[in-house]
């Protein structure tokens, strides 16, 4: 076999899959890049004053100045603390970005048909959802909430707080108390549902919890309507297996064109 027509094998053999997997949409930009690049920002404020304080330091002995000496070191200490918060937020938020990532990468192995909308924004009745994902289905419309922090989370389903045990690399353990991601999903559920009913689409819209970080356990008590799959326990295969075989209503082209008109609308950024 020639080159080129290995290539046109290859070729082939990329559309084929393509034509097999699910339609992907995505935001003009997911909330968490946008909040990425605000750290950034201050990291380079950050930066900035460091470079300052330093001047000042150095400034203070030749210009006879101690006080000069004095601010550029408060000014660096200050600086410091602040480029170690931004460093942490920077890290949580990128962690929050490769989980995201990875969860698209998961749902596009799902078959054609399956339409996967990401980072969108829902509003209804003055208020607005931020929604990781959207998966509409020949049977359903499911509204998936990605986790990807670490540590132990413990909690009830029916409480709002949950708590996490983090232990960091010296063995300290500490706790973060977090708000419940089914509750989180089941206001997004709630909003998005009711913003469809304005369009005339009645469809029941069902919540999914994905964490997609392998270092997390889960020991939360209580039955709930929206299942959690975690990554460590084949979650992406329990995830993609649910929603293809969730027993739903089947939807109609007219119903299946107004939801994507009303998802779409949700990843317009109007600034």
């Amino acid at each position: 076999m020639t080159y080129g027509s290995a290539y046109t094998v290859y070729e082939n053999f990329v559309i084929g899959r393509q034509l097999m997997m699910a339609e992907i949409v995505k935001g003009e930009q997911n909330h968490l890049e946008s909040d990425l690049d605000d750290w950034r920002r201050r990291r380079r404020y950050a930066w900035f004053f460091i470079a300052v304080g330093a001047l000042l330091f150095l400034i203070g002995p030749m210009a006879t100045r101690p006080m000069y000496s004095l601010l550029g070191m408060l000014t660096i200490a200050v600086a410091a603390m602040v480029l170690k918060r931004v460093r942490t937020e920077m890290n949580v938020l990128g962690a929050g970005l490769a989980g995201e990532e990875a969860a698209i990468l998961a749902f596009s192995e799902l078959p054609s048909g399956y339409t996967v909308y990401s980072n969108l924004v829902v509003e209804w009745d003055g208020k607005s959802s931020q929604i990781d994902h959207v998966i509409v289905a020949p049977h359903g419309v499911f509204v998936v909430e990605t986790k990807n922090i670490v540590g132990t989370i413990v909690g009830q389903t029916e409480e709002s707080d949950w708590i996490q045990y983090k232990t960091t690399a010296s063995g300290h353990t500490y706790e973060k108390r977090v708000y419940s991601p089914l509750k989180q999903v089941g206001t997004h559920v709630y909003r998005l549902a009711e913003r469809l009913k304005e369009e005339g689409v009645r469809v029941w819209v069902q919540g999914i919890v994905y964490f997609s970080n392998p270092d997390v356990h889960l020991d939360v008590d209580g039955d709930s309507r929206m299942p959690m799959f975690l990554v460590s326990q084949g979650g992406a295969e329990k995830l993609l297996d649910y929603v293809e075989n969730y027993e739903g209503k089947e939807l109609s082209k007219d119903e299946r064109r107004r939801i994507d008109r009303v998802l779409r609308e949700s990843m317009f950024d109007p600034d």
